[in-house]
């Protein structure tokens, strides 16, 4: 491993620098899913759509591997997989999701 991996490695994952960019691509389809009850591209917000108003939810939509969910064609799957989605977002989640 480089020191430019292990510096990425051990760096804090927070909502800015790292989990927006990793839920955006989910977006549209877990606001469709949902009703607009769960907003992914936001942290928090007044109506408690946001990330973090909804951490529980999402954290067992997660483990349960029912998100993200392929959608309109597109294999949401195989993209949260390349991201690494589910280690970053168990780091960022163990860490207390900060923003």
């Amino acid at each position: 491993m480089s020191k430019h991996e292990d510096d990425l490695s051990n760096a804090a994952i927070t909502w800015t620098n790292t989990m927006q960019a990793v839920f955006q691509p989910y977006a549209q389809c877990m606001l469709q899913a949902t009703g607009g009850a769960i907003d992914l591209s936001q942290y928090s917000t007044g109506a408690g759509t946001g990330v973090a108003d909804n951490i529980g939810s999402i954290r067992q939509h997660i483990d349960s591997g029912s998100m993200p969910m392929n959608s309109g064609g597109v294999d949401y799957k195989a993209i949260w997989a390349k991201a690494n989605g589910k280690a970053l977002f168990d780091r960022w989640y163990a860490a207390g999701y900060p923003q």
